[in-house]
């Protein structure tokens, strides 16, 4: 299979069978610098996409700058997402290997936010309905994301619900907790 056969098979997997998709992405890791370049390249398409659908930069030096930044948010969304992901499934036991294939899984599980592009350039046809259909595009990536993280790490429905809902929690608390002192002193502090 050359390359060329090989990211068009992923990218169609990915829109019409994401699980199966994945699937062969964790399959095939002879072919994983392939699906590495495919993943970066997914998500320098989609963050730059997303920075260019801002309406109201004209100016040239604000739409580098704009696009510098939505490349840069891009890439630390999606690192940020898989260090997340691999450092609390070890909590479940999950072998410490798939890191590098939950990378590249989450990367490409970011190919819809290339259709922002299009919907986009029919902004003033869609009308009002243009924030929901942008945001069905978020779903969806955000729907793939879960699908890669649960497909990589095989989790159960009860793990992955755990691994989304409950870890985050239980972290946002135990830095609630942590911070709370200097918070209530610097209440104190102004109310008095």
């Amino acid at each position: 299979m050359n390359q060329l056969d090989l990211m068009t098979d992923t990218v169609w997997g990915i829109f019409t069978h994401p699980r199966k998709a994945f699937r062969e992405i964790l399959e095939h890791p002879e072919f994983d610098k392939q699906y590495f370049w495919g993943a970066v390249a997914v998500v320098t398409l989609a963050s730059l996409i997303d920075g260019l659908t801002v309406p109201s930069i004209v100016d040239p030096g604000w739409m580098f700058f704009s696009l510098f930044i939505s490349l840069l948010v891009g890439f630390a969304r999606w690192f940020f997402l898989a260090a997340l992901a691999a450092l609390t499934v070890t909590l479940f036991g999950a072998h410490m290997s798939r890191i590098a294939v939950c990378l590249i899984t989450t990367g490409w599980a970011f190919l819809p936010g290339i259709l922002l592009a299009p919907l986009g350039c029919y902004r003033l046809v869609v009308g009002p309905f243009y924030p929901l259909l942008s945001m069905s595009i978020l779903l969806w990536v955000i729907a793939l994301e879960w699908i890669a993280i649960q497909e990589t790490y095989k989790l159960r429905g009860m793990e992955m619900y755990c691994l989304v809902f409950a870890v985050p929690s239980l972290f946002f608390f135990t830095q609630l907790f942590w911070i709370w002192p200097f918070v209530s002193e610097i209440l104190k502090a102004s109310i008095s």
